[in-house]
């Protein structure tokens, strides 16, 4: 079994429902390998609180992605080869402010606003996190992937076009969102899409 319960009520054809189990199974992997890398950057427990998968024809992501560019900070990158997708962490203004002080070892609440150099971290942290976990993939199903900078916006600027993977690379897209919980409370959330081919029953 993996992190995450199935969304839906079997809207898809058998095909896409396989896939759809083995991107769950993928995504469960990933999902250990990027908590387990911020595990690490923050020196402390990290807490699932709500894991989902979905699986969505491209052209609604951007609508299922909505919650994410309402007063938050993320911090993403885009990724091909084996698979073709993106992969981020989203944060409310005050869980951004308290991660910076867990990546940095400062005392909670020193961190006032985000910078420069808080950008930087939070990029940082993303990069280490999810290229552990896309590696942690790589190992496990004999893939490769070439992977983006990061990039780092706020709110009204997060370009939520710019999460869906690219025309071309499938007509739906797999969403794993997990919603953490590390040190004092700080929560986030993990989200990886990976593109995927299927179609819809009429």
């Amino acid at each position: 079994m993996g992190l995450f319960p199935l969304k839906g009520k079997g809207a898809f054809v058998t095909p896409v429902r396989r896939t759809l189990a083995a991107m769950q199974e993928l995504g469960t992997r990933a999902t250990r390998a990027g908590l387990g890398s911020l595990e690490k950057l923050t020196q402390s427990g990290v807490d699932i609180v709500a894991p989902g998968v979905h699986l969505v024809p491209r052209d609604r992501v951007e609508g299922l992605l909505a919650v994410h560019g309402s007063s938050k900070i993320g911090a993403w990158f885009r990724f091909r080869g084996g698979l073709t997708g993106t992969v981020g962490t989203f944060f409310d203004d005050r869980d951004a402010l308290a991660m910076v002080d867990l990546l940095v070892g400062k005392s909670p609440g020193t961190t006032r606003k985000i910078g420069e150099l808080e950008e930087s971290a939070l990029a940082e942290m993303t990069n280490i996190a999810l290229n552990g976990a896309l590696n942690d993939v790589a190992e496990a199903y004999g893939l490769r992937f070439l992977t983006e900078p990061p990039v780092v916006a706020y709110g009204p600027k997060i370009d939520l076009a710019g999460l869906v993977p690219e025309p071309g690379a499938g007509d739906h897209s797999v969403v794993v969102e997990t919603r953490f919980r590390a040190a004092g409370g700080t929560e986030g959330t993990l989200l990886l899409l990976f593109a995927v081919s299927g179609e819809s029953e009429a």
